[in-house]
């Protein structure tokens, strides 16, 4: 089963000002008011969670984010998306460590899924691409 790609744009809050943004954000501030630093951040749609590094209003750095399901995403944040390294992991015990791409595994990774096959190799657009091992459950490889 892909990954949905996790739309982190402003219509889920990520650009909120003024006084909705201090409702739902805790934590450092620049000099124009904007997210910088250390903070947490609730959405307005109330699924998602936020903690982690800001740069002038953006996630960027390392975060961990939280959603009302169970899953959760921690490690790199670039200009607002999940890009870097980090890990995922689905409520229904599917987990991913490795690369990401504007919030699509991407590159180099372990994925894990519910019924315990593993796949470790590349990954592109959220899918297997290019090579890798699949081992099931049962330890047989392919």
């Amino acid at each position: 089963m892909p990954m949905e790609t996790l739309d982190m744009t402003g219509r889920l809050g990520s650009t909120l000002r003024g006084t909705e943004l201090a409702a739902r954000y805790e934590g450092a501030t620049d000099a124009a008011g904007l997210r910088h630093g250390k903070g947490t951040f609730a959405y307005p749609n109330k699924f998602f969670h936020y903690a982690g590094d800001f740069v002038a209003g953006a996630k960027h750095g390392h975060g961990k984010l939280s959603m009302a399901d169970g899953g959760w995403y921690e490690g790199d944040f670039a200009n607002d998306e999940i890009s870097g390294v980090g890990e995922r992991a689905w409520p229904d015990g599917r987990h991913y460590a490795g690369d990401f791409v504007v919030g699509e595994m991407s590159g180099e990774g372990v994925y894990v899924l519910a019924n315990g096959d593993k796949y470790e190799g590349s990954m592109k657009g959220n899918s297997k691409e290019g090579r890798g091992v699949l081992t099931a459950a049962g330890g047989d490889g392919y």
